[in-house]
């Protein structure tokens, strides 16, 4: 079965730009969406963006959806919680969020760049069947770290990940991970999963939106999966949607 898997950071829930998302998905029909950067807010009447899942999840007809909480934001802009979503076709069972900085949601303030990298961060992980075979689906917001630099902190999450991917089977593992591709961090992941975008990319970020040039050169966003898992066809989508591009991954699952 052709299972085609679009990850997206949808930045800051996709208000900038949320009608060109919702035409681009409608446009590439995913069976399965991983977002990040995702708002969960619950007030009627807030704006689509704000409740970003729930609004794909009515418009595209996704029938199942997962949310991995990992703050309330509280600013001036925005007032609703933030973290990883999951939009499937297929049924979504034993959803859990799996710590990798922080041990709890916090409250935000404050989203200042030298505030960031204390900001908490987890693994949202939920189970699905497809085809008769038990897939682990996972998608994460990494921890940030300024100037493509890579700390100590990113490197304990990569230890917890690759601890925590490393006996399960058929595991897709999606994300903005916020840390480049040539690291340590990524390499330890690369240990027992496949980098499907190793070594294409010399940017994952659109830098129609952004004007550091560090953004240029980093490579962030990434789709691994278990060696086993059958790989049709992947590529970067040309599509004004985020800061961020898109990755999208057809499966032979």
């Amino acid at each position: 079965m052709r299972v085609k898997l679009i990850n997206l950071n949808v930045w800051y829930g996709g208000k900038r730009l949320w009608d060109n998302i919702v035409q681009y998905l409608k446009d590439e029909q995913p069976d399965i969406l991983t977002l990040q950067e995702a708002y969960a807010s619950e007030e009627l009447g807030a704006a689509p963006y704000l409740k970003t899942a729930s609004s794909l999840q009515q418009i595209l007809g996704f029938p199942y959806s997962a949310f991995g909480l990992e703050f309330i934001l509280q600013t001036k802009e925005e007032k609703a919680p933030m973290g990883s979503a999951i939009l499937s076709k297929f049924p979504l069972a034993n959803e859990q969020a799996v710590w990798i900085h922080g041990s709890a949601p916090i409250e935000v303030n404050d989203t200042k760049r030298e505030n960031i990298p204390n900001f908490v961060r987890n693994i949202l992980h939920c189970e699905t069947i497809i085809n008769g075979q038990t897939y682990n689906l996972m998608t994460l917001h990494g921890v940030w770290a300024p100037d493509n630099t890579e700390t100590e902190a990113q490197k304990v999450m990569g230890r917890k990940i690759s601890e925590y991917v490393k006996d399960k089977p058929n595991v897709i593992l999606t994300g903005d991970f916020n840390v480049n591709e040539n690291t340590e961090t990524i390499r330890m992941l690369e240990q027992n999963l496949t980098n499907i975008f190793k070594g294409e990319r010399v940017s994952s970020f659109n830098m129609e939106h952004k004007t550091r040039p560090g953004y240029a050169t980093a490579v962030v966003d990434f789709v691994f999966a278990s060696p086993n898992i059958k790989i049709l066809e992947h590529y970067t989508a040309d599509a004004n949607v985020s800061d961020h591009q898109s990755q999208v991954v057809v499966f032979d699952l």
